[in-house]
């Protein structure tokens, strides 16, 4: 019904008269709703496919159908919902027919397709129809996704069609009062269909039109021998869900709600009618309801789900695929082992004997062959990810790079004999190589056989509330309040219904408030509705034969790539094989920095062989120095770090696993135990062995399996399935499995109440657990980062900015995260620059290509000609050995001269006064060039020629200090020479208390003091009328989001103006919002791992000019970590001695490196001042950076705070 997108056309068609009410005689007493929209149907339907189907079920209707807009989207789970509520599922779509032909597009015309009922009545029929809306969207596509009656009768076998809604064929034309052409088409269609398998199609939602439609139609049946066939063409489930609806359209065309002008549903009727509904409104039409019946009938549709589609792979003559894999699986022990254990043997033939069970033989052998492909085309592969590192199999060839034995991975966490299902490998590779293997993959098994898969963006909870009170125009106040209650866990929003039951105040508004009461029911119903089509960052599905036989195909966003139509839940029902292909972008700065190692020092890094024991890189990690490596830069992971002091690989690991919303509880035990400030304890002691080197605490899903066999007996097959029900929160399984656990460990010499407990004890922690396998394949990722990084700083960070070119704040942080360790960042040069960062001297050269409007095409052309015939001595040589190439033009030469690129070359104000002249001297000695003009002067060469230096000589003052910064800081992206603070940071760092960089979630309602130069301003103006600002203040370790409510505006609001050096006082909001996206935001092919959210801003209360004499410094308590080494005699005397020596009110915590523990003790009787000048005395006593200043900052007031400098001013 209505045209779903495209223009906005009001469907207020003026009321019928009612409708007869006399009964005819053979009303059938049931009903079946074929013609209905879901949430698939998107920005149109509000209909759940769980919520209508069991509506269905609950009215006993025998079938239900499914027709979302030109697509399949939710037929899969459509049909298992069906199937689960003991009802006929009825796949259809409700397809858009071209007036002439799909490949036509030529305005209005084409423009307005109309609409045509399909249901697939047997497996043919689901067959076609996938082929149909496949060519819709990949060959009909002009605002709609167009079918024709050519394609149409090429594939119309198995389907049944109705007329359709008011945009029907014979339906518009009989609105038009062309009641011939209306025939001519019904006739089209039954030709096309058959009498039987062809019916007309009515409707009545009390719209005028629909009457004459209904009538015209109804003789058109006696006259063709058709049937009529009632529809509600529902899209929403229940009457009272009409509203939601109507949000929905709202959000799809931008609309307030109560724009008169809007487009909306003239009626409340598109809802999932009873059967006594539609038999009172079709009264006089029995027949038309009785087909409802009789097409139900009609359709036979069986899909069989939970097959395992696998690809045929090629194996060697003679062999099964099993004995092929055999084979290499043998050739790959004896790579990896040289001489294989009995226990590696005794593994891989374990995991070999499950594999041929389960008939996944095929399955390792198509992954092994791309990870071959990779590994043989210099590809960098991860070294493995999710529970397929716990597989030895994947191991011996080459899939995974973690050894199972040795990290005590578990196969079963991989793949379960009593939980058969598809294993899951989930394959790393370089950014840049992930194309070309999926394209390899392509060509192997054929391209119509190898799509991408569709994922769909759902509307969570704060995001529900936010559009539908933009919608209905709920004060922004308010509903910013009503977001910000909804509870985050585990990283995701909780639902509206948690909500209200979870937060007093959250429940306390929606129950006294009318407003709020509507705005939260309607976010509720339209919460999780899917809004929009992307494509899965990863999955990549491969098919036994063309994939349209599987599922309906159609383009992604930007119609680059073809995916699927099904989700990635949808295609592993179907049994399709999905793989998951990422690109870490890490793999690909690994990558760069193993060749630049070997470019500038001739060593060969082995990244498979690196020794886990380097000093350096527990150093490195342990005092939180991990800007720039995997899984750890975030700053609440490196405080983390810092507390937690890794020592060994299983540290890291641990850190990976702990470092998780959810499983972040058991952090302060770990480390407590760890440090030896709290015994450690095991709920048993035969949990010892399994528990010992993550002292007690259970942090890993293995670790939960293997209690389960070590105290109940289970098998590790039923380990699995309980590791699975208890993190699922499986109460039904749990309990059978409980009864089985206490019996098993009574059985094991353990009483009763013991086992209860155990049981209970286990299950709280499994509710938490982190895959092992998977934070032990990143932790080697993390590893690796940070050994180049200890061992190899200036290749490191130099692979690290080649890789973040692009950022400007990522590539700024980098270079001060250079300078802290002492690597200087030198400007480009024309001379000496690649186009990418590069190294000279033990410095790092600025690219070439990361300056603004100079692209990398004029960049490689200018460094080949460099290479080709040496330095370029002066502009005009520049000019013209340039001037033939096309893309160095006179902009690109003007950037290359401003950012300081040219500077070897002149002084820089002089080089821009003789640019124009410069250019076109070389363009018009170019010209004679080809045009053979060659003077005289320039075949003998003149010496008056060579001294003339175009211009250079002209009086021109040489550019000032601060220009020079400002197009720096245009051009690059980043103050590089020198930066406008530098001159003042120390006044700066004693009337601040916050970098910008430290600026984030965790320092959340904190009061903090930052300092730095105004940037971006963004004033804005509230529902209120009154201004209010965001702005960004930047200060030498990068730049922080700074938000400026009315009242504080209208007080600093001369303050706030670029260019302006502030200090800003306010508390830390990770919710305020920020004004930028985050720099570091992962890449589309780079999902991160639940990576930890960052961003935060300030919320300013009180704010002054740097140099404001009002403006006094701010002092804050401060902590003094002290590490000292094991066993250093006499280092307790000499460090009191320095302690003594700077008295103050700061305390002191030392941490004593006992064995392989570390023991925090707070030393009480030392209060110090703390500083730069007591830890440089520190850390020359004890050797390395052993001190570690922490600032202790007060909780913000809740009302702002008027206290200005008083109390700040003073220490505590």
């Amino acid at each position: 019904m209505g045209r779903r997108f495209g223009p906005l056309r009001s469907l207020d068609y003026p009321r019928g008269p009612p409708h007869p009410t006399q009964t005819m005689p053979h009303a059938p007493e049931t009903f079946v709703h074929l013609h209905n929209h879901t949430e698939y149907s998107l920005l149109d339907g509000a209909s759940r496919i769980p919520a209508m189907v069991a509506r269905a079920a609950e009215l006993e209707m025998p079938a239900i159908g499914m027709t979302d807009h030109g697509v399949m989207y939710g037929a899969i789970h459509f049909y298992k919902a069906c199937k689960d509520a003991g009802i006929k599922p009825i796949i259809g779509c409700e397809v858009y027919v071209a007036p002439r032909s799909r490949l036509m597009r030529e305005g209005r015309v084409d423009r307005d397709p109309n609409h045509l009922t399909l249901l697939a009545a047997n497996h043919d029929g689901y067959l076609n129809l996938m082929r149909l809306c496949t060519v819709g969207q990949m060959e009909g596509m002009y605002y709609k996704p167009r079918i024709d009656k050519e394609i149409l009768a090429e594939h119309s076998t198995g389907l049944i069609a109705l007329s359709g809604c008011l945009q029907g064929e014979a339906a518009s034309r009989i609105v038009d009062g062309d009641v011939d052409g209306a025939r001519e088409s019904v006739a089209a269609y039954r030709d096309i269909f058959g009498k039987d398998r062809f019916l007309l199609e009515v409707q009545r939602h009390g719209i005028d039109r629909q009457t004459e439609v209904n009538g015209v139609l109804a003789r058109f049946g006696k006259e063709f021998g058709l049937r009529l066939c009632a529809t509600n063409d529902l899209h929403y489930v229940h009457r009272h869900d009409s509203e939601a609806h109507d949000v929905l359209l709202c959000l799809q065309t931008g609309a307030r709600f109560n724009d008169p002008n809007r487009w909306r549903f003239s009626t409340q009727e598109n809802y999932l009618k009873t059967p006594a509904e539609m038999i009172e409104a079709f009264a006089d039409m029995p027949e038309a309801l009785a087909s409802t019946l009789e097409v139900a009938d009609q359709v036979e549709l069986k899909l069989s789900l939970g097959a395992t589609l696998l690809p045929p792979f090629d194996v060697p003559d003679g062999l099964t695929p099993d004995q092929y894999l055999r084979q290499l699986v043998l050739k790959g022990l004896d790579w990896r082992f040289g001489t294989p254990a009995p226990a590696a043997k005794e593994r891989a033939e374990q995991e070999l004997s499950v594999i041929g069970q389960t008939g996944y033989a095929s399955y390792f052998l198509i992954v092994w062959d791309f990870y071959n492909f990779a590994r043989q085309n210099g590809i960098v592969v991860g070294p493995g990810r999710g529970s397929a590192a716990g597989s030895l199999v994947s191991y011996c060839l080459g899939i995974t790079n973690i050894d199972p034995l040795q990290h005590g991975l578990i196969f079963e966490r991989f793949l379960n004999i009593d939980r058969v299902s598809m294993p899951d490998i989930d394959c790393d590779f370089s950014v840049e190589g992930r194309e070309k293997v999926i394209r390899y993959v392509s060509e192997k098994y054929g391209a119509d056989r190898v799509a991408q898969i569709i994922t769909f963006t759902t509307m969570a909870s704060k995001a529900a509330i936010r559009d539908v009170g933009r919608v209905l125009e709920v004060p922004l106040r308010d509903t910013d309040r009503l977001a910000k209650l909804v509870p985050v866990w585990q990283g995701r929003s909780k639902t509206l219904e948690d909500t209200i039951k979870e937060v007093p105040e959250f429940r306390e508004a929606y129950e006294s408030s009318e407003e709020a009461k509507r705005l939260v029911d309607v976010a509720r119903t339209l919460e999780g509705v899917s809004r929009n089509v992307s494509t899965h960052a990863a999955g990549v599905v491969i098919a036994p034969e063309p994939l349209v036989r599987y599922t309906p195909l159609q383009y992604g966003p930007g119609r680059e790539a073809v995916i699927t139509q099904y989700d990635m839940k949808a295609v592993g029902d179907i049994g399709l094989l999905k793989i998951d292909f990422l690109g870490l972008q890490n793999l690909d700065i690994i990558a760069t920095c193993v060749r630049l190692i070997k470019e500038q020092r001739d060593i060969e890094i082995d990244l498979e062989h690196l020794p886990f024991d380097d000093a350096k890189t527990y150093e490195l990690i342990s005092i939180g120095d991990t800007h720039g490596v995997f899984q750890l830069e975030g700053a609440g992971m490196r405080r983390m770090l810092m507390d937690m002091r890794p020592q060994s690989f299983e540290d890291v690991s641990a850190a990976i696993a702990l470092f998780r919303p959810g499983p972040m509880v058991n952090i302060p035990a770990f480390i407590a135990r760890k440090q030896g400030r709290e015994p450690i304890e095991y709920m048993h002691e035969r949990l010892e062995p399994i528990l010992r080197e993550t002292y007690g605490v259970m942090i890993y899903q293995e670790q939960v399996m293997m209690a389960a066999r070590e105290l109940a007996g289970f098998t590790m097959s039923e380990a699995d399935i309980l590791r699975a029900a208890m993190g699922k929160k499986d109460k039904a399984k749990m309990a059978k499995l409980r009864t089985k656990f206490i019996e098993g460990t009574v059985e094991r010499g353990i009483p009763k109440a013991t086992a209860e407990a155990l049981f209970d004890g286990i299950a709280k922690f499994a509710e938490y657990g982190f895959n092992r396998a998977h934070s032990a394949a990143y932790a080697v990722i993390s590893y690796q980062t940070a050994y180049l990084k200890a061992n190899y700083p200036i290749e490191y960070m130099t692979a690290l900015l080649i890789h973040m070119e692009g950022s400007a704040d990522r590539v700024a942080t980098a270079i001060v995260d250079c300078r802290l360790r002492g690597i200087d960042v030198l400007a480009p040069d024309i001379n000496r620059s690649r186009a990418d960062f590069s190294m000279s001297d033990g410095r790092i050269l600025f690219g070439l290509a990361a300056i603004k409007n100079v692209g990398s095409h004029a960049v490689e052309s200018i460094v080949a000609l460099r290479d080709t015939d040496g330095p370029f001595k002066s502009l005009e040589d520049l000019c013209e050995r340039t001037s033939a190439i096309q893309d160095v033009n006179r902009r690109v030469l003007e950037a290359l001269v401003q950012s300081g690129a040219s500077d070897s070359l002149g002084e820089r104000a002089r080089l821009i006064a003789a640019l124009d002249h410069a250019v076109s001297r070389a363009e018009r000695a170019r010209r004679d060039r080809e045009s053979g003009q060659t003077s005289l002067l320039d075949m003998v060469g003149s010496p008056e020629a060579q001294a003339d230096d175009y211009g250079l000589t002209i009086d021109v003052a040489p550019m000032a200090g601060e220009e020079k910064l400002r197009l720096e800081k245009e051009l690059l992206g980043l103050y590089l020479s020198d930066h406008p603070l530098r001159r003042i940071s120390a006044e700066l760092a004693k009337l601040s208390d916050t970098q910008a960089v430290e600026v984030t979630s965790a320092l959340q309602d904190t009061e903090v003091r930052v300092a730095g130069l105004v940037r971006d301003v963004r004033r804005v103006v509230t529902r209120k009328g009154q201004i209010m600002a965001y702005a960004t203040l930047e200060d030498l370790t990068g730049s922080v989001d700074v938000v400026v409510f009315p009242r504080q505006f209208e007080q600093y609001r001369l303050l706030f103006e670029p260019d302006k050096v502030v200090v800003v006082q306010g508390k830390v909001d990770a919710r305020a919002g920020s004004t930028r996206a985050s720099g570091a935001a992962a890449s589309p092919v780079e999902p991160e791992i639940e990576a930890e959210v960052e961003t935060a801003s300030v919320v300013a209360d009180m704010a002054w000019l740097w140099d404001d004499p009002d403006c006094v410094p701010v002092s804050r308590r401060q902590l003094v970590h002290v590490r000292i080494p094991n066993g250093e005699a006499g280092l307790a005397e000499q460090l009191e001695a320095v302690l003594a020596r700077h008295p103050g009110t700061d305390e002191v915590v030392l941490h004593v490196v006992v064995g392989s523990r570390e023991v925090v003790v707070n030393a009480d009787r030392y209060h110090v001042l703390a500083g730069p000048a007591l830890a440089a005395e520190i850390d020359e006593l004890v050797g390395q950076a052993a001190t570690r200043l922490e600032t202790v900052r007060p909780k913000a007031q809740a009302n702002g705070n008027g206290r200005g400098n008083g109390e700040r001013g003073r220490r505590g």
